[in-house]
């Protein structure tokens, strides 16, 4: 008899369990186990279309889940420790440095805009844990659809110089020397990159072919967003995370335990090293185009004197969001012509001046602990997670602010999709 695996968990429906009248009908466990992964997989098309959506769209479709799996099994999905505890220590430091903050009010409300957040990372990685290798295989060959559209729209935009930007908003097209405004998107397809490789990878695809085109586009709309995109955080994050996705031996141990070290130690040592780059670099760099158009030096301005008034509080530092309540840090002005900035555009000094050394631990064991999980999935699966957490490390520490919701939202997308490419992955090896 030929039977349906369901996508949303272990038991397995024959045709014997349908009503006689409808022999052929798909199970709802199976309906609603594609509806799933066809919204998981095309976050990456909103999330180019509407960047600032993935603050929300991963609780919405998770909530979806978890509602789905009550209604139909009229059981709770088992909630994945490893997640919740995560989010509520984060959750907790950030809850706690609002004691100490420069702004407490501001502080407090960024606190507890966290947790819609962070409960959308615990309900989406438990539910995609529960899901098998019929969902998994599903869900890969339409991410590689996606995220190629995904790509393939930022290519037509940066070539056209946002031409569809501005006709989806109703602006006038105008032509644009600057189209820095496209970066999200540019930002959620590279970070997006290697989770679409492992899927095409290990996906099932009966000619050869078909797997020949979709790497010859992935390369092709690859190259053309990287010459004419504005984003070198994109451009880095990139090369970062296709390091470690092809060189980093993951099948040692060790090699985990000893990278997560160097990484806790850059992190613990980053305001130092701040200052020290900022005396070294500017007078080396200005004149290198590439660097001037990732405003380089007054990254580095901004990295000096934050570093700087981080270590004025270096025990716990003066609380969450701490950045944008200081009215007046002491700088020179010499590239960044203001005294005031929102955030500090690098992730271990963001928790250095808000949580000071507490923080600076807090990351490194996270960090520490993500690595610890990873050593222990195949080397193909291993080198996803590397990839995606260094690529989304390397904008953190360049870019965006650590807080910012979509960019939260993305780093709980790239989680999920490492988790169901890891089904395949076993399924492979």
């Amino acid at each position: 008899m030929v039977s349906l695996k369901i996508f949303f968990e272990k038991r397995v429906i024959t045709l014997n369990d349908l009503p006689d009248n409808k022999p052929d009908k798909m199970p709802l466990p199976c309906k609603f186990g594609a509806a799933m992964a066809i919204m998981l997989c095309f976050i990456p098309v909103f999330g180019v279309l509407a960047p600032r959506s993935l603050s929300f769209l991963p609780g919405v479709i998770a909530l979806i889940g978890f509602g789905g799996h009550w209604y139909i099994h009229k059981t709770r999905l088992q909630i994945d420790k490893a997640t919740l505890l995560i989010a509520i220590s984060t959750f907790g430091l950030a809850l706690l440095s609002c004691i100490w903050a420069i702004d407490p009010a501001d502080s407090l409300e960024r606190s507890l805009k966290l947790i819609p957040i962070f409960l959308s990372a615990v309900l989406l990685i438990s539910f995609v844990k529960a899901q098998g290798l019929r969902f998994a295989k599903l869900f890969a060959k339409l991410l590689i659809i996606s995220v190629l559209a995904g790509a393939l729209y930022n290519a037509i935009e940066l070539i056209s110089d946002g031409w569809i930007y501005d006709a989806l908003r109703g602006v006038e097209y105008v032509e644009k020397e600057n189209l820095s405004h496209l970066n999200r998107g540019v930002v959620v397809i590279t970070l997006l990159l290697f989770s679409a490789f492992t899927a095409l990878r290990f996906s099932y695809f009966v000619k050869p072919s078909i797997n020949y085109a979709y790497w010859i586009g992935f390369i092709a709309l690859t190259v053309i967003a990287f010459v004419f995109s504005d984003s070198q955080s994109a451009q880095l994050a990139f090369a970062v995370g296709l390091l470690a996705f092809v060189f980093f031996p993951a099948n040692i141990k060790s090699s985990w335990r000893i990278f997560a070290l160097i990484l806790g130690a850059i992190i613990l040592a980053s305001p130092w090293i701040a200052q020290y780059l900022f005396a070294l670099l500017p007078i080396y760099i200005g004149d290198i185009e590439w660097f001037q158009n990732s405003y380089s030096a007054n990254r580095l301005e901004i990295w000096d004197f934050v570093a700087r008034y981080a270590l004025e509080n270096p025990l716990y530092g003066f609380g969450i969001e701490a950045t944008k309540a200081v009215e007046d840090f002491d700088t020179r002005m010499l590239y960044h012509e203001d005294t005031t900035v929102l955030h500090p555009h690098n992730f271990a000094l963001q928790f250095w001046i808000e949580f000071g050394v507490i923080g600076a631990l807090f990351i490194s064991a996270v960090i520490y602990y993500l690595f610890h999980i990873a050593s222990y999935l195949k080397a193909p699966a291993g080198k996803l997670a590397l990839a995606s957490i260094l690529a989304y490390m390397s904008v953190a520490a360049t870019g965006y602010g650590f807080w910012q919701g979509w960019y939260l939202g993305l780093m709980i997308v790239m989680a999920a999709y490492c988790v169901i490419l890891n089904k395949l992955v076993e399924d492979k090896i």
